[in-house]
């Protein structure tokens, strides 16, 4: 009845935007959040209050960023979005329009880098259900994964079925293209994406129409992950 406190409006905002097909996967990473938390609450506590919490504001504001890019280019994001909500694959006549790629083009690539960013939460999370500190891993410290290659930031919570949900589109290839010039339009047709990771790399195709697909498949992970931030950050367990 009352108008929520602001974590409370984000944490609504993030997850409405999967749609109400999906509210369960906001559930399910709001129990394995529960369940690392109920494995070791001291520890748990530790990581919130001494690593996290510092570390949350600015986490937000660079989601807030990617949020503002996705509004920018809503016309066209909009044509694939109940495609990624269904989880259905795109009908073969379906055509979206190009016309507006260059607004777009970065935005694969920017969420990517966003995602993979904020992939230490479900990380540090997941040391501590396996019975870790929450800055230990299997094979390294918090500080040296912070250090890896940001395509590799989802393997040590491989195995973790529920954080599957935070990189199910997680396509470094893509992302790459994007940031070094390895993107563009095929000659023959204003519907095929041509792209590349590296200079010597080969050119992979896509339509457009996947492209866009892709962009809220990763906008959907982000979502999901901006929820499980708010929850752990202010303990709305």
């Amino acid at each position: 009845p009352e108008p929520p406190v602001l974590m409370q409006a984000i944490f609504l905002t993030a997850s409405t935007f999967l749609g109400q097909s999906r509210q369960n996967e906001v559930m399910s990473l709001t129990q394995e959040i529960r369940r690392s938390k109920n494995s070791n609450e001291t520890e748990f506590q530790r990581f919130r209050t001494e690593y996290y919490q510092e570390r949350f504001d600015d986490l937000i504001n660079r989601q807030i960023e990617i949020i503002s890019e996705y509004l920018s280019g809503y016309d066209q994001f909009i044509q694939t979005w109940l495609y990624a909500s269904l989880a259905k694959p795109i009908d073969s006549p379906y055509i979206a329009s190009s016309k507006d790629l260059q607004k777009i083009k970065m935005f694969y690539g920017n969420a990517f880098e966003e995602l993979s960013a904020g992939l230490f939460l479900p990380a540090c999370l997941n040391n501590i259900t396996c019975g870790r500190d929450y800055d230990q891993f299997d094979q390294m410290s918090l500080t040296k994964y912070l250090g890896i290659n940001k395509a590799n930031r989802a393997n040590p919570f491989i195995e973790n079925h529920e954080f599957y949900l935070l990189h199910d589109e997680f396509d470094s290839t893509l992302r790459n293209s994007t940031h070094h010039r390895g993107f563009r339009l095929a000659n023959e047709s204003k519907e095929i994406i041509e792209y590349r990771s590296g200079d010597a790399g080969q050119w992979k195709r896509m339509h457009y129409t996947e492209y866009l697909l892709k962009c809220n498949k990763i906008m959907f992970c982000m979502m999901r992950l901006l929820s499980m931030q708010v929850l752990v950050a202010h303990d709305m367990i």
